[in-house]
Parts: structure tokens; sequence; C-alpha cells
């Protein structure tokens, strides 16, 4: 990963603070006063800025309710495009910088989850702000397999980017969830579903 200025690292962090309040303002919001009522407007007083800084973060209402999504920024992922390794392992260690870098936060976590139990549209908003994440991936699929496996590259990013998203809302339920937690869980999914398309011993279901 390239290494940041002080200046720009502390400028991200500042970013990424009035991001996260921007976010909490929206699920407190929601919460209290269900999503289809809150405005742009509510959001910003309750996070205590303009609506043109709330703009400079989220384009919408939606965009904010998700927070900041996940992203490779500037991590040098040449490793994982040059490796003749098996994928999954390399997947795991992909997977575990980038939720390390985002962090977890146990308290909003529970927030999304009840909003997604309280409101099923509301799954939807969350499962695309992974949507950007996913076709990252697919691109260094690709860049990894040639692009002659792009539909297979993309077909693993999905399933990698819905995994993903099923361990932050099963992360909720471990006492103190960590990045490796919603590793662990994502790398399970996965390997259940191989488990599935690949039987062994005799195993096979249908």
């Amino acid at each position: 990963m390239t290494q940041p200025t002080p200046s720009s690292s502390l400028n991200a962090r500042r970013r990424r603070r009035t991001a996260r309040d921007i976010q909490n303002a929206t699920l407190g919001l929601a919460l209290a006063h269900g999503f289809g009522h809150v405005t742009t407007g509510m959001i910003a007083d309750a996070a205590g800025v303009s609506l043109r800084t709330f703009f400079n973060y989220f384009p919408n209402k939606e965009a904010a309710l998700a927070g900041e999504p996940l992203r490779f920024k500037n991590f040098d992922f040449s490793w994982f495009r040059a490796s003749r390794q098996p994928l999954l392992p390399d997947l795991e260690r992909l997977l575990g910088e980038i939720v390390a870098d985002a962090g977890i936060d146990r308290e909003r976590l529970c927030r999304i989850e009840e909003l997604c139990r309280t409101d099923t549209n509301l799954q939807a908003v969350f499962a695309n702000s992974l949507q950007g994440l996913v076709d990252q991936l697919a691109d260094l699929l690709v860049a990894r397999m040639g692009e002659d496996a792009r539909q297979t590259a993309e077909l693993v990013a999905a399933l990698v980017g819905r995994a993903l998203a099923n361990a932050y809302r099963a992360s909720v339920h471990d006492d103190e969830p960590t990045s490796d937690v919603v590793v662990r869980l994502t790398i399970r999914q996965i390997h259940a579903v191989g488990a599935l398309l690949h039987p062994v011993d005799g195993d096979e279901r249908g």
C-alpha cells in the first residue's frame, strides 16, 4: 500500500470521521422516524454539518445510510494479480486488508441489522453499497486470470460481495466483532457454496 504523508493521513481520518458522523445521524433518524420520513436536511442538522457539506460526502440519503463504501483505495494489490497460488487463500488475505482498513463498529452494525429487520427494502441499499468493491474485485480477477475469464471473474466477485454483506450482518452476534471475524464468516460461506456445487465423499445433495 502506498504510504500516505502525515497531512494526507490526517485529512483522511477527518474525512472518515465526518462521513461516519453523517452515517450515524442517518441511522439514528431512520430508526426513530422511519427512513422514508428522513430528509437530507434532517441528517445534516443531526450530524452538525451544513447541507453543502452533506452533499460533499454523499449524493443522497440512501448513500448516507450505507456510509462510505468499501474500496481498494491506494492499496497495492500487484501481489494478487501476479500470484499463482490457490485463489481462495489470496482472496482471504485481500479481504482481510480491506476490512481491517475500514474498521468494525459493532454499534453501527447493530443499527444496520435492526433497520434491515424492520424495513427489508433497505437490505438492497446496503448490498448495493458494495457494488463498487465487487466491480473492482472483478477487474483484479480479470488481471489475474485473463480477459477471457471475465464472466467467471464477475461471478466470483459477485459471490464474494454477497458473502461479505452477509458476514457483516452476521458479525453483530459476536461479542467483539473484528475484521478477522468478518473475513472468516465470508470465507466460510464461499466454502459452503463450493461444497454444495462440488460435494465430496458421496455427500451429494440436490
